[in-house]
């Protein structure tokens, strides 16, 4: 302090490079206030400094530094633009201090880190500080421990909370704050959306303040550290953060050390830490808490997903590590280990034996099936299991896992105070024990659902998998509260579900917010099977190639079958070139590329691979003959059939030969087949009279028919099998007489209705008798009763397109319609006439045959290709449906104009139109 008066005349003249050896020996105490002569140039200075030697921390923590000091470095911080830490804490200089370096707060632009700790700073000091604090912009950490804000400052600190925007850490610790202080930071924290740590241990907020605090956190979506410790907190208060816990999924740290909490307490917050999945870090040292209270601690920590540093109590220590060897052993699936280690202590160590010792003993004798010791420890620790609830979840579990389903639902109709748990393992022994319903109804007896309780109810409609149970996973999911809305386990249980009850739209709405692996995709892709949405299976396997998920046999199946049900040779062959080589001796994927060929329409590349199978299994026959089959190979489906080994052929392979038998006009060959069946089961006899119906042979048909009416219900598959083939010949008699017997036998089965309605009605056109046809196509539009919609795929240019009947949303829609009306023009010059017997409604106004037929999938599939490629030799589609005879012959004449192959796979088979203008089928279809 002796050298102001030099440095008074002398400083401002020295040359910059002596200022900088000077600053080089000073700390920056000194530098900021043993210079006060020079502050008018300080800034110039210490930017020009700053290149030299970087200040952006100012540590004057403990310096005796009065109000005179403070206004210097007050003045200092409005204009300085590299300070970006001030510590001025430990000095004393109280609210006249405070309000000069508020003012400076005002007006300073980098400063993010201010401590004031043990200042003496009052209420009125806060209100300074809070008013320069609405405006500041930049600071994000401040530290007011060991002053004296009290109530009134902390109503202060809770309006620059409402308002901040910038402050992330707040502490403070031992302030005199009390329940009406806690009050307005809580309302304040209820907005506040940038706070994340919160330091207010050694205050004295007691119970109404934990209170305040809990509901806070019930809506705050920021906050993660919360230090609570020594505030006069009791079993009340800890109740209070229990039930908040079981909302809040921000939270990663809660002190509450050195408080009033005992073993209820304890037993509180071990509920919630059951539902919780975001703290990891409670410290409850300190406390009242005894060995019970210990233990449901202990438990929690077992069942949470997520905690991993919990600081305990030294009473667990005695037990504890026992319980951890017996986890060890049991997590590793040595439950024999477990349970020896168990027996070993009873013997030599007796007092060491805790709930959770005897919990683990549990779920190893669970796990081995050894019921009788399980109630052999039951009996010997009844006394101390039926003060815990955790065990007596374990118990629950025991009970059901050993199917003694009667004595799990005694022991949980005993209980008066049920926990979540015991709710969950009840509901868990139900689904284990295939009684799903009776899991749905034990959720609702539940007041507060657990994470597990509700995964459970998913499970348990996954299991059931109707309408009813489907919405109510609908309804479930969209009321959960907001921390539920995106937990990964309860979504992928959410996923699970829908995947069984088909409704892939919601599953995929989903999907991006669960684990994405090869089992999340694959069973997407199965939903996407199941649901006819084959190009959807193909989208997701790109997502999995961008995210690199390597494919394994089960999702190369899905693929394959996905290629199956679209039947583009492009699109198999693409896909069966990326299947890793080490999995093509697999027999699940062969068989299905056995299968994926035929349906494509390469019977070759099919017979290639049934060839190369050392051992064809069932499935592998069964999917060559069917390709033979599709493809009008009626003599080589018979030929593999007479080879196939008896003890190999199954219900499916005597209805894909006789099928191949139907579809090649094969009929006798089918009839000797069918005589050999032993067990003719509704399919095998549907397939046969479906073989007759096509020839013509009505009454061989209905004589299967009588014969298999005689023993069982009449079939709606033989009846419409055999109303197709009088359509086919024009037989409105026996088409009439077929009509009725499948309405009076199956009112309620409506599309049995609607499609044999449309097949009378074409019967009915065919034969002149128009009246009748058109009486039915009104019945059926007033009754709003639909043929299902026509549906096609193609590839065009490596991309697949979907085209609807009458679909006008492709983007070159436009001209897919010209090409129509220009193909349309090029078939009436070839002498074609467009069949009205084909159309299954009544026309509309603005509609003729022509517009009604030219609208159907395959056309504008066919369409679609001519329009990309002009000059196109070949075009392949696949159609949900049977061809229309109108589109048949068509499609025929398209070929031959346009000299172009076009391969049309149909519900039925496939059909291969020649450039000659003739169709592979020879018309029979």
């Amino acid at each position: 302090m002796m050298m102001d008066k030099q440095i008074e005349v002398n400083l401002n003249a020295l040359p910059k490079e002596i200022l900088y050896r000077i600053f080089n020996y000073l700390d920056d105490f000194h530098i900021f206030c043993t210079m006060k002569n020079v502050s008018i140039y300080m800034n110039t200075i210490i930017d020009q400094y700053h290149r030299y030697k970087v200040l952006t921390t100012l540590q004057l923590c403990n310096k005796k530094l009065g109000v005179e000091e403070i206004i210097f470095v007050a003045n200092t911080l409005k204009q300085n633009q590299i300070v970006t830490t001030l510590d001025i804490g430990v000095n004393e200089f109280g609210d006249e201090g405070i309000y000069y370096i508020a003012n400076a707060l005002q007006k300073n632009q980098t400063l993010i880190n201010l401590c004031l700790q043990l200042n003496k700073i009052g209420s009125q000091g806060t209100e300074y500080l809070a008013n320069s604090l609405i405006q500041n912009q930049t600071l994000t950490r401040l530290n007011l421990h060991y002053n004296e804000i009290g109530d009134e400052g902390a109503k202060h600190l809770g309006n620059v909370l409402q308002q901040n925007k910038t402050l992330i850490r707040l502490n403070l610790i031992h302030n005199k704050i009390g329940e009406e202080g806690t009050y307005y930071l809580s309302n304040a924290l209820k907005q506040n959306q940038t706070l994340t740590t919160f330091y207010l241990a050694e205050n004295e907020i007691g119970d109404k303040g934990t209170e305040y605090l809990a509901n806070a956190l019930e809506q705050n979506q920021t906050l993660t550290i919360l230090y609570l410790a020594k505030n006069n907190i009791t079993d009340i208060g800890a109740e209070h953060f229990g039930n908040t816990l079981k909302q809040n999924q921000t939270l990663v740290t809660l002190n509450l050390k050195a408080n009033e909490i005992s073993s209820q307490g304890a037993e509180y917050l071990a509920d919630a830490l059951e539902q919780n999945q975001t703290l990891k870090t409670l410290n409850l040292k300190w406390n009242k808490i005894d060995d019970e209270g210990a233990s449901y601690i202990a438990q929690s920590l077992y069942l949470n997903k997520v905690a991993n540093i919990f600081y305990l109590f030294d009473v667990l220590l005695s037990y504890y590590n026992l319980t951890n060897e017996m986890k060890y052993f049991n997590d590793k699936k040595q439950f024999q280990k477990a349970l020896e280690l168990f027996y070993q202590c009873e013997q030599t160590n007796n007092e060491i034996i805790s709930d959770l010792s005897i919990n683990q003993a549990l779920k190893s004798c669970t796990n081995i099936k050894d019921f009788q010791s399980g109630l052999n420890i039951y009996q010997r620790y009844s006394s101390q299991i039926e003060k815990n609830n955790y065990i007596l979840a374990s118990l629950i579990h025991f009970y059901m896992q050993s199917k003694d389903i009667k004595n799990a639902q005694i022991l949980f109709d005993r209980l008066k105070n049920k926990t979540v748990g015991i709710y969950g393992a009840m509901m868990k022994g139900y689904i284990t024990n295939n009684m799903p319903q009776k899991a749905i109804d034990i959720f609702f007896q539940i007041t507060n659902p657990s994470i597990t309780n509700v995964s459970l109810l998913f499970n348990a409609c996954a299991r059931i998998a109707t309408d009813e149970t489907l919405n109510l996973v609908k309804k479930v999911l969209s009321n959960l509260p907001d921390q539920y809305q995106n937990d990964k386990y309860i979504l992928t249980t959410a996923f699970d579900a829908f995947i069984k009850s088909n409704d892939s739209l919601n599953a995929e709405k989903i999907f991006p917010k669960i684990p994405q692996n090869r089992l999340s995709y694959g069973n997407l892709m199965s939903a996407f099977n199941r649901t006819n949405q084959p190009q959807k299976t193909l989208e997701f396997y790109k997502q999995m190639k961008i995210n690199q998920i390597q494919l394994d046999p089960p999702v190369c199946v899905l693929l394959i079958n996905a290629c199956s049900a679209l039947g583009i040779y492009s699109i198999s062959k693409s896909i069966s070139e990326q299947i890793p080589e080490s999995f093509l001796n697999n027999i699940f994927i062969n068989n299905a590329l056995i299968d994926m060929w035929g349906k494509s329409g390469c019977v070759e590349k099919a017979k290639n691979i049934f060839d190369s199978l050392i051992q064809p299994d069932t499935i592998g026959y069964t999917s060559m003959i069917n390709s033979y089959g599709l493809n009008g190979m009626g003599s080589e489906a018979i030929e593999l059939f007479n080879k196939m080994p008896s003890k190999l052929i199954m219900e499916e392979t005597y209805v894909c030969v006789l099928n191949a038998c139907s579809h090649s006009r094969l009929v006798e060959q089918a009839q000797k087949i069918f005589s050999n069946i032993k067990n003719k089961t509704e399919n095998t006899c549907t397939t046969m009279v479906d073989c007759f119906s096509r020839s013509f042979l009505f009454e061989e048909a209905e004589n299967i028919i009588n014969i298999y009416e005689s023993n069982h219900s009449p079939s709606p598959s033989m009846l419409m099998s055999l109303l197709s083939g009088a359509r086919n010949a024009k037989n409105s008699q026996l088409a009439e007489k077929i009509f009725n017997r499948i309405e009076k036998y199956f009112p309620q089965i409506q599309d049995r209705i609607v499609s044999a309605s449309v097949l009378l009605a074409n019967v009915y056109a065919s034969t002149g008798q128009m009246e009748k046809s058109l009486n039915i196509k009104r019945k059926l539009n007033e009754i709003n009763l639909k043929k299902p919609s026509g549906l096609s795929y193609t590839e065009v240019n490596n991309k697949i397109y979907m085209f609807r009947a009458h679909d006008l949303s492709h983007p070159r829609s436009k001209e897919i319609s010209d090409e129509i009306e220009k193909i349309s023009k090029e078939l009436i010059s070839y002498g074609h006439k467009y069949d009205s017997s084909c159309i299954t409604r009544p026309l509309n106004e603005n509609e003729s045959v022509e517009s009604v037929l030219c609208g159907h999938s395959e056309r504008l599939a066919i369409a679609w290709n001519f329009v990309a490629n002009p000059n196109i030799s070949r075009i392949q589609i696949t159609k949900n449906l049977r061809v229309c005879g109108d589109c048949h012959e068509s499609t025929k004449l398209i070929a031959l104009i346009r000299q172009c192959e076009i391969i049309v796979r149909d519900a039925s088979r496939i059909h291969y139109f020649h450039k000659n203008g003739k169709c592979s089928c020879q018309d029979y279809f």
